[in-house]
């Protein structure tokens, strides 16, 4: 009797072990223990911070310039710079920090006057080169003024003469093109003249070549354009 409890016993543990193993068998050759599985995560989450600390872009200062691409902050120019850009655009004599240096951080003076700043009452920019031209009415500049009116120079002198001397005489007024027309409607100085024959105006040359006239003459077109 003592034989066979100590067997059913021995049944009962041999049956709870094989239940282990199979799971343990189910689980795959590649089951490890919690702490080992942990370890590899916390690996894994390393060599991720890791990649994502070596991307390009990633290393943006306040200013928003990415170091890892070469970019720095140009505190005068307001934008950021890569040394070497900067130095052959500026035609500096090299790309080290003193020389950038000089060009981002040296300080400008507050009295230095931009372009465009300096308008006088015509709104002329000094800074430009523009002056005022009474005579013309307009802003020029005194090269371009000289060019435009074959001057031998472009001195003061020269422009003066044209700009400020006191035009003697006024523009004769100019008789507009349009401005005579007859009591038909017909426009003298366009070449028009009246015909009752054809009840138009007409040019002469164009009225000749139309009709075939041999005489385009004041005294054919007149002729032809008698109403008859």
């Amino acid at each position: 009797m003592h034989k066979l409890q100590v067997l059913k016993i021995a049944f009962i543990f041999a049956t709870i072990t094989l239940s282990g193993c199979e799971k343990i068998v189910q689980s795959g050759d590649n089951a490890k223990p919690v702490s080992e599985q942990q370890t590899v995560k916390d690996d894994n989450v390393y060599i991720e911070q890791e990649r994502k600390d070596n991307i390009v872009g990633a290393d943006k200062d306040q200013h928003g310039c990415i170091g890892s691409a070469g970019y720095q902050w140009c505190s005068n120019l307001k934008q950021c710079i890569r040394p070497w850009e900067l130095a052959k655009m500026k035609n500096l004599a090299d790309d080290s920090k003193a020389s950038i240096a000089a060009v981002c951080d040296a300080k400008i003076p507050k009295s230095t006057a931009l372009v465009g700043g300096d308008r006088d009452e015509h709104g002329c920019i000094g800074s430009a080169g523009y002056q005022w031209c009474g005579n013309l009415n307009q802003c020029i500049r005194p090269w371009e003024l000289a060019k435009m009116k074959n001057l031998t120079d472009d001195s003061q002198e020269s422009i003066a003469a044209i700009c400020e001397t006191e035009l003697s005489e006024k523009p004769q007024e100019v008789e507009l093109v349009g401005s005579d027309r007859d009591e038909h409607g017909c426009i003298a100085s366009a070449g028009y003249q009246w015909c009752t024959r054809l009840k138009q105006c007409i040019r002469p040359w164009e009225l000749a070549k139309q009709y075939n006239l041999e005489d385009d003459s004041e005294k054919g077109i007149s002729e032809f354009c008698q109403d008859k």
